[in-house]
């Protein structure tokens, strides 16, 4: 009988209500800004990362 039974429980996920696509879409830019910052490394990626990351508070 053992067996059978299960020793744990699934839980679901809560997601959070306020990340909406918004927000999704916000943070992907940012992420995506990121990414060629990181690559070039130039004055004029790293404002346009500040940019998007400054943008996503926001939207946040």
């Amino acid at each position: 009988m053992e067996n059978f039974v299960p020793k744990h429980t699934k839980k679901t996920l809560r997601r959070n209500q306020w990340f909406n696509e918004n927000c999704k879409k916000a943070k992907s830019e940012k992420e995506n800004v990121w990414r060629k910052y990181k690559r070039i490394n130039e004055e004029v990626e790293r404002k346009a990362y500040r940019t998007g990351k400054n943008r996503y508070v926001v939207v946040r």
